[in-house]
């Protein structure tokens, strides 16, 4: 078993090595809001690699940086939106490309947060050589673990071939970063840009059937 953020962010890749070397293997994908997410990091990279920068200047950044790969572009209302690039997947890699050549980032922030992208790339891995995803991937926003912990680990035990057990329950926790405060006008641009990836996420959700383990009505509640 292993976990790391970085394998899914990787999608140009880690797709297509595990399926030449583990293809039986089982993932679990879980994302957190998208805002709270990249809060989350920017606040435990101030808390423990001693980053200077303001939350605001620090994504200033990496939206600069999505803007030279192509991912987005400023509206005529200065609002950050999606290009729609005809190949998504291209600007994706340039933009990997261009947070591994800025000493400001040790990994993507915003990107990871962009979940529907290279979502899409590992279902088109998987089912261009026939596998069925459902089978080998289970997605869940970590906020239901929170209301439905029992629920959804009979669903998920079964998913990895794995017996049923009674284990002890904890509510999940996320770490305090008691001495970080995220600005309304900034969480509410956040969740403006946000918004046309969750609503894509959705629509590849339910069309692969993903949104099954939770239910759609429950995905469509979430991160409101």
């Amino acid at each position: 078993m292993d976990g790391s953020a970085n394998y899914f962010t990787a999608s140009h890749l880690v797709p297509y090595n595990i399926l030449c070397t583990t293809p039986w293997s089982k993932l679990v994908l879980m994302m957190r809001n998208p805002v709270d997410r990249l809060y989350a990091q920017w606040a435990y990279y101030v808390d423990n690699f001693r980053l200077e920068k303001s939350f605001e200047d620090w994504i200033a950044i990496e939206f600069d940086l999505m803007i030279r790969a192509g991912l987005i572009e400023r509206s005529g209302t200065d609002a950050l939106v999606p290009t729609q690039p005809d190949n998504e997947y291209a600007a994706w890699k340039s933009y990997l490309q261009l947070i591994d050549q800025d000493k400001t980032f040790q990994e993507p922030a915003i990107g990871v947060s962009l979940y529907v992208i290279p979502l899409q790339h590992w279902i088109d891995a998987y089912t261009r050589v026939g596998k069925n995803i459902t089978q080998s991937l289970f997605v869940l926003p970590t906020e239901i673990l929170d209301v439905d912990y029992a629920s959804i680990l009979d669903r998920l035990l079964p998913f990895m071939g794995l017996p049923a057990a009674h284990l002890r329950l904890h509510r999940v926790r996320y770490q305090k970063h008691s001495n970080h405060v995220m600005s309304d006008a900034t969480r509410i641009m956040l969740e403006r840009f946000f918004r046309t990836y969750n609503d894509r996420l959705l629509k590849v959700l339910k069309e692969h059937k993903l949104d099954s383990p939770i239910g759609h009505s429950n995905w469509k509640r979430i991160w409101k």
